[in-house]
């Protein structure tokens, strides 16, 4: 009974990753599933063990490159492998599908991944979001200074300001704030002096 008993408390504890798995499988991840109704449907064991392996390609992808992973939908179906997605270049598209072709279990994969421009990575996202914080409180902190009139704005660590500004000296104070912000590389001041 005892036995019977922690057999059940074990099935139940794997239920919900079943469940997720078996919901990834149907979805295949992303734009890709627009094909997925011409496919045949898989029985329960095939579509779970579809679902293990999309969860493996993509945390196999995420420990290679979490920015090209990002980009990249994965649909997989009876073992086939269907990449499709930006990366931005040919090295990185060789990479990724060598890595996926050399996975246990995949039988093929269509190459639909497209070379080009893929925008800034997660990693200079976030950390220009961090500078953005970091120089909007900065100029906040000016003692006496009004800040409402400038707007500030982050590319890859190169931080533009723009507005007005009362006087040259609160021109000049709010540039020196910014520059002396963590994460800053330069500052491109572009704050205009209310009356010249």
């Amino acid at each position: 009974m005892l036995q019977r008993r922690r057999t059940l408390k074990r099935i139940a504890g794997v239920a919900p990753a079943l469940a997720v798995c078996i919901a990834l499988s149907g979805c295949g991840g992303g734009e890709a599933d627009s094909h997925a109704g011409s496919e045949p449907t898989l029985a329960p064991a095939g579509a779970f063990k579809d679902g293990l392996m999309y969860a493996a390609i993509k945390a196999r992808l995420a420990g290679a490159d979490i920015d090209t992973a990002t980009r990249i939908s994965v649909r997989v179906h009876a073992g086939v492998v269907t990449l499709t997605g930006a990366v931005k270049d040919g090295a990185t598209k060789a990479r990724e599908v060598a890595l996926v072709r050399a996975m246990r279990g995949v039988s093929a994969v269509n190459d639909d991944l497209r070379v080009g421009h893929v925008g800034p990575s997660t990693v200079q996202t976030v950390s220009d979001a961090a500078i953005l914080a970091g120089v909007e409180s900065a100029l906040t902190a000016q003692a006496g200074i009004n800040v409402t009139g400038v707007r500030v704005s982050v590319t890859a660590g190169r931080v533009t300001l723009t507005g007005h500004a009362p006087t040259a000296a609160v021109k000049s104070t709010l540039a020196a704030a910014a520059e002396h912000t963590p994460g800053v590389r330069n500052v491109v001041d572009r704050i205009a002096v209310k009356g010249q």
